[in-house]
């Protein structure tokens, strides 16, 4: 048995149906179905004119009579959707259908009828428009969560980073000074009766001292890191003199038990830089990192402060120069990289300068490092700040 539909679809095309209702039944037995589908059936049905059927095969009908529908009234008439209607509608319903299962919900159906076909299709197009803003919303909630998500490995990460490069603190810096100070005492402690080692027991003596600096520095630094990268920084017009005058002053104190000598060469000018409270202490370690790691009888330190332009812009420039050991070329290019993602063996160096390059970057400077003498490392080193002058 052919549908309904079907059997329209075999329809000759000599009819004309194009104002055929939308459905067409055995009047006495689909009268209250047609009413269940919004059809307002009058009691005495007229069918415009034509004479209604009373076979059981409405379809043979509907080739002889060319249309037929219900009235409410007289002069009074619902509006017609075509079986053609039906049938393209339905083609095409399931084309675009077959385009959003795959994903694609920029589909729109094109408006055709004014009958219920059009509604079918006005319903379909503000389905795909809600089903593409809630698609775009939960993508925006994705991207959302997925940076939070990003952000929160990240911060874990870096958590990570930062026990690891403490423990390496304790178990590698802080165990070879702790080291050099047990295997000194060991020494002391073999040569205490031993007139002719006094000398020898002076010079180890120092070496404990040095160990202690370097240890006392080292702790000191961890928690001056931790605190700049809690703090907020706030620029502002700092006296560049002064403050390292007063680095140049902790640095003597601290190591006056040593043949230190410390120049200067600065003009009398004002030198005003933008900075903050913590410059000082970035003066403070390089000139440390000069004397730690300095063979020299008599250490040697120079300062030079001057101003130049660069880009357009005017730049405090100091200069931290020494007579130590030096650095090879290969170990300049990572001496300010002791951090929590970076080799770990530098040693205590390498904490002290780190914190110089925090200070410094996060202050709008930069820092580098040259050898005092040109294309000879042995000679010392110069490290070299810049500074934005404040206006």
């Amino acid at each position: 048995m052919l549908s309904q539909m079907q059997r329209w679809s075999q329809l000759p095309e000599k009819v004309k149906y194009n104002d055929i209702v939308e459905s067409v039944f055995e009047i006495e037995e689909n009268i209250e179905l047609a009413k269940s589908l919004g059809f307002k059936v009058p009691n005495k049905l007229n069918l415009g004119g034509i004479q209604p059927f009373t076979a059981k095969d409405p379809f043979n009908y509907m080739i002889k009579q060319p249309y037929c529908a219900f009235v409410e009234e007289s002069k009074t008439y619902r509006k017609k959707t075509s079986i053609e209607s039906f049938h393209n509608y339905f083609s095409d319903f399931n084309k675009h259908m077959a385009y959003v299962a795959g994903g694609n919900l920029e589909e729109q159906m094109e408006i055709t009828d004014a009958g219920e076909v059009g509604q079918s299709q006005r319903l379909f197009n503000e389905l795909t428009l809600n089903m593409r803003f809630m698609k775009n919303k939960l993508q925006e909630s994705n991207e959302m969560l997925e940076q939070r998500v990003n952000e929160r490995t990240e911060d874990l990460k870096e958590s990570y980073y930062k026990i690891d490069f403490y423990k390496d603190l304790l178990a590698h810096d802080m165990g070879n000074i702790l080291h050099n100070i047990k295997t000194s005492l060991q020494l002391l402690e073999m040569w205490k009766d031993d007139p002719t080692k006094s000398d020898k027991r002076a010079e180890v003596i120092e070496l404990i001292k040095t160990q202690v600096e370097r240890g006392s520095s080292l702790i000191t630094n961890v928690r001056k890191l931790s605190e700049i990268e809690k703090g907020e920084i706030i620029l502002k017009s700092v006296d560049a003199k002064k403050m390292i005058e007063t680095a140049i002053e902790q640095a003597q104190l601290r190591f006056s038990n040593k043949a230190l000598e410390i120049k200067r060469e600065m003009s009398k000018e004002t030198y005003n830089a933008k900075g903050a409270v913590l410059l000082p202490d970035a003066f403070e370690n390089i000139l440390i990192n000069g004397i730690l790691h300095n063979g020299s009888k008599k250490i040697q330190l120079w300062v030079n402060l001057s101003k130049i332009q660069e880009n357009g812009k005017s730049f405090i420039k100091i200069e931290f120069k020494d007579n130590g050991y030096g650095i090879i070329d290969e170990r300049k290019k990572v001496i300010f990289e002791r951090s929590y993602k970076k080799d770990r063996s530098t040693g205590g160096m390498g904490i002290g300068l780190s914190l110089v390059k925090k200070i410094i970057e996060d202050y709008d400077g930069r820092v580098g490092i040259e050898d005092r003498v040109k294309g000879d490392h042995t000679k010392g080193s110069n490290f070299i700040i810049l500074l934005e002058e404040a206006k």
